[in-house]
């Protein structure tokens, strides 16, 4: 957001979450999940147990784990 990329933190977390090119979210028979639907599982999975934010060092290594999969499909 510093830079000027993202305008909000909503932007940032939908690039790391989801990414710029993402495919639709799929259920298993193949009918796209729609966005109020995502954001339903989302909040379950937010209001649910969970561990705790452990800042920056959580940041690099989601950030890691998604361009190692971004890699393995190219």
């Amino acid at each position: 957001m510093m830079t000027g990329d993202y305008s909000s933190p909503d932007e940032v977390s939908n690039e790391i979450v989801i990414g710029p090119e993402a495919p639709a979210c799929l259920r298993a028979d193949g009918t796209p999940v729609t966005e109020s639907e995502l954001e339903g599982e989302l909040l379950k999975a937010v209001r649910g147990p969970h561990d705790s934010w452990r800042g920056r060092a959580e940041l690099d290594e989601i950030r890691a784990r998604a361009l190692k999969r971004r890699g393995s499909q190219a």
